[in-house]
């Protein structure tokens, strides 16, 4: 090898040159072919000769001399043809063999120079010829030139040879009397292991017509007996390097298939769609997981503008052309949505630069309609918006789908914010009213003379400011449901009429004299004990009894915590939708704390809490910096103070009330008005002992005082 990098280069080059003599001779080859067809066609044999005319003067140019010279012959022939009648076409195949000779010389060369992994000087030949002194003198001399070879004087053998031995190239004479050449060379053409062996025919009638048959045939080579050593090695060598060098382009074509559909197998499976789109925007590659996406057909994408092939909305179109246009390593996920022939999808999408191809971009998706839809799903369940499935809930669920087969009137109870409303609605959604008004009224914030005017209507000029009739929410919910809510907020008087109206099916409207009949379903709700009410004197007790026919006590959210990271999914899924920001997840350690604290205000605060952490949450994840500071203060200042199996924790009670609340511990039963009072009778009127007896700290309890109107002096 030459040490100047100079004439390295010019080597370099003239080595190239030298391995492309093969397909300019196969152009001329085909030329020649397509003469034999059309002899007179002069715009053929002009095409023809430019083509050889260019081989001599490159071939001239990186100092193939020789094929140079054979080109320039065969050039002048070709000019001198169409000038004679009569000029015989056998010269001209002549000039061309001698020109084919020289390019074979020139190419084997060329191998001197590759590795000894890539082409061996060494292959496994099989010559095939019904003369046996032939046979012998051939493989002698080719077993002489380092070959491997075998012969055999019965064409009818060849394909078991083939099938049991690793050939590599054939030399197979064109006259035998068993079989021709001809026929040999399809057969071996139509063999599964034959099919890509070269093949060389020999013969002692070197003449254009057996040289059409033999090409028909698919032989790959023509050598003429009897033969010359020097041109029998080039024209092996030339084709054992060929086929060599096609298998190896072959098996590196299979490995980076093989490799390409292993990383499409593993994006299907990893469910990520994935696009690629060039420099220019076109879409170039889209896996077939993107086709589950919804709208992403990657057999119409691919070969299209990548915003006329992706059905995202404008919106989602636009962040993609913002992140494309960026150049980072790292951007957030883009939030994607669309919607198909009345279908919604989402999904999220990351961009990707394309490391050694600039302006390339990878997109992968990854598919949320799922998620999106089963949060929907927990928004609107079977019983309205109630979400919940522990053991407490199934119960209500059950009672409230006996409740709603009939018309009886129904009495809600349970705390301040557990969403007594949601269970009358329910009812009335699964009860044979359903198709008529619901209409809930909250009793607390109307005094008497305007609550009767609101639930039975007045007549014009029945007091002042009556402009006109006004029909009540009896009437109006006609067909339907009437909701009460907080009934034991009614004053009494109002007491005596509403238990008329329920025991009549009648209404008599302020200022009329005139009686109207409804048809009405009444239920009522209060966050207060009405049993109590009634010893106290606040309310009526025939009423509770009519109020009373079905009852169904909502629990307490601190009762069902196993619901709460159901209940936060929704609630910070629906408030962050308000916002119009992405959905936040919770971390672990946030919703540990949501379910560890006491939620007095029930499922309403907690609503309240997620709309206060998406207020102020700063990052996509919520985390209890952005909970209210009423969360974040030491568990023991709200927690109840119970054991993990619920047993009551008894430090610093008095000796004489420890053994009371070791041993009647169980006896606190009823509702929470009477689980107070039996703990402050055993505590003696004390406030703090009674609080450690019933499991609370002393402010939870001092707060469920104040809830039910019980003093809190001592």
């Amino acid at each position: 090898m030459p040490n100047n990098p100079i004439e390295q280069e010019l080597q370099e080059l003239k080595d190239n040159y030298r391995a492309t003599l093969p397909e300019k001779l196969a152009e001329i080859q085909l030329l020649f072919l397509e003469l034999q067809q059309q002899p007179t066609d002069k715009q053929l044999i002009e095409k023809l000769t430019l083509v050889v005319h260019r081989l001599r003067g490159t071939a001239a140019t990186y100092g193939f001399l020789q094929v140079g010279d054979r080109a320039f012959e065969l050039e002048q022939a070709l000019v001198e043809a169409p000038k004679k009648q009569n000029y015989p076409r056998e010269s001209l195949h002549e000039q061309l063999d001698k020109l084919k000779a020289s390019i074979d010389i020139a190419y084997m060369a060329h191998f001197e120079f590759r590795s000894a992994n890539t082409v061996s000087s060494k292959g496994y030949l099989l010559v095939v010829d019904d003369d046996q002194d032939f046979l012998t003198i051939t493989s002698k001399m080719l077993t002489h030139q380092g070959f491997q070879v075998t012969t055999t004087t019965n064409p009818e053998n060849v394909l078991e040879i083939i099938s049991n031995n690793g050939l590599e190239l054939l030399l197979i004479d064109v006259e035998m009397p068993k079989l021709s050449g001809y026929q040999l060379c399809k057969a071996i053409k139509n063999d599964a292991k034959g099919r890509k062996l070269p093949i060389i025919f020999i013969t002692a009638h070197n003449n254009l017509e057996n040289r059409i048959k033999a090409f028909k045939a698919g032989a790959d080579d023509f050598i003429n007996k009897p033969l010359v050593i020097e041109e029998l090695m080039a024209r092996v060598t030339v084709r054992l390097a060929n086929a060599r060098l096609l298998l190896e382009k072959q098996e590196v074509l299979n490995r980076l298939q093989s490799q390409h559909q292993s990383l499409l197998s593993i994006l299907d499976q990893l469910q990520v769609g994935t696009i690629m789109v060039d420099a220019e925007g076109i879409i170039i590659f889209m896996s077939a997981s993107c086709g589950s996406l919804g709208g992403l057909a990657p057999d119409n994408a691919v070969g299209k503008f990548w915003q006329h092939a992706l059905p995202f909305n404008n919106e989602s179109l636009q962040d993609i052309q913002l992140h494309l246009q960026q150049h980072r390593d790292e951007l957030p996920r883009m939030h994607l949505h669309w919607q198909l022939e009345g279908k919604r999808y989402w999904a999220e999408c990351e961009v990707r630069e394309v490391p050694d191809r600039p302006g390339y971009h990878l997109l992968y998706l990854y598919d949320q309609s799922e998620l999106q839809r089963l949060r929907k799903q927990l928004e609107l369940s079977r019983f309205g918006q109630m979400i919940g499935s522990s053991e407490p809930m199934r119960q209500m669920y059950n009672l409230i789908e006996q409740v709603a087969r009939g018309d009886w009137t129904v009495l809600i109870e349970g705390e301040t914010g557990v969403g007594k409303e949601l269970v009358a609605n329910s009812i009335h959604a699964t009860s044979p009213r359903k198709d008529g008004p619901f209409i809930a009224v909250n009793s607390a914030g109307l005094s008497e003379s305007l609550l009767s005017s609101q639930l039975f209507g007045h007549r014009r000029g029945a007091f002042t400011g009556a402009v006109a009739d006004q029909p009540g929410f009896f009437e109006s919910a006609s067909g339907g449901t009437l909701f009460l809510d907080e009934i034991g907020d009614i004053p009494l008087t109002m007491q005596a009429v509403l238990l008329r109206v329920l025991q009549e099916k009648e209404i008599i409207r302020v200022g009329e004299s005139r009686v109207r009949k409804v048809d009405v379903r009444i239920i009522a709700a209060s966050h207060r004990d009405l049993s109590n009410e009634v010893k106290e004197g606040r309310f009526r007790e025939d009423l509770l009894y009519r109020l009373r026919v079905a009852r169904i006590y909502v629990p307490a959210l601190r009762s069902r915590k196993g619901d709460i990271p159901m209940l936060a999914e929704a609630f910070l899924s629906g408030s962050c939708r308000m916002a119009g920001m992405p959905i936040k997840q919770i971390n672990t350690d946030t919703m540990r704390l949501l379910q560890s604290y006491d939620w007095p205000g029930n499922v309403r605060e907690l609503k309240a809490t997620l709309d206060y952490a998406v207020i102020h949450g700063r990052t996509d994840k919520l985390v209890a910096e952005d909970l209210p500071p009423e969360l974040l203060k030491p568990a023991a200042l709200e927690a109840p103070v119970v054991g993990n199996a619920g047993s009551l924790v008894t430090e610093d009670l008095p000796p004489e009330l420890l053994k009371s609340a070791i041993s009647k511990s169980e006896t606190f039963s009823g509702d929470k008005r009477s689980r107070i009072f039996a703990a402050l009778e055993r505590a003696g009127g004390n406030r703090t002992q009674a609080a450690k007896l019933l499991g609370v700290s002393r402010a939870t309890f001092y707060r469920r005082l104040k809830e039910l109107d019980i003093p809190p002096t001592e």
